[in-house]
């Protein structure tokens, strides 16, 4: 598959065939440290220069026991807020690829209404979920998440879990990985 990528703000696209444009409106798909992703419960702490999917060295690691645990026992993670062009009830598919040091469970999703639960492997696996995008203003002012990942590990066992590779987009289909900065 032949690929046109370009930047587009803080964005970053990519022409398909037939001419539709791929557009990744998650600002910092390979850096989870940067300002722009907010915490799910508690923001973990990240080691960088993890071997990613694509052969580089550009995943991140975080270890479950020092994520901090929620009201309801599941623990952190991370979270991405929605900017324009995005409009209330859109479908957005959002991805990632992620593995864990042993098998456990992560959710992905848009939003607390939005979430697939996964299985994470010791193999890098790309994950999607789509959902509908819901603004502030459509929910009341409660929210306007369009990306949130988080471990699912009741305890807070000892696991570490590599991420690399966020990703969404409208529609319902996740495509081909687009980087942004």
């Amino acid at each position: 598959m032949m690929g046109f990528g370009f930047a587009l703000g803080d964005l970053a696209a990519h022409r398909r065939p037939g001419g539709q444009v791929l557009v990744n409106h998650i600002a910092y798909s390979e850096d989870f440290q940067a300002g722009w992703w907010s915490d799910y419960w508690a923001k973990p702490a990240f080691t960088t220069g993890i071997a990613d999917p694509l052969g580089g060295t550009a995943a991140m690691r975080f270890n479950t026991s020092s994520t901090t645990a929620s009201p309801n026992g599941v623990s952190g993670g991370i979270i991405a807020f929605g900017a324009p062009p995005l409009a209330d009830f859109d479908q957005v598919t959002v991805s990632i690829w992620a593995r864990a040091s042993v098998g456990c469970s992560a959710h992905l999703g848009l939003s607390d209404q939005s979430l697939s639960l996964i299985d994470l492997t010791p193999t890098w696996t790309r994950f999607s979920h789509t959902g509908t995008y819901r603004t502030s203003t459509g929910l009341g002012g409660v929210d306007n998440r369009l990306f949130q990942f988080f471990e699912d590990i009741v305890g807070n066992p000892s696991i570490e879990v590599d991420i690399f590779g966020a990703q969404a987009v409208i529609g319902g289909v996740m495509g081909t990985y687009v980087a942004t900065p």
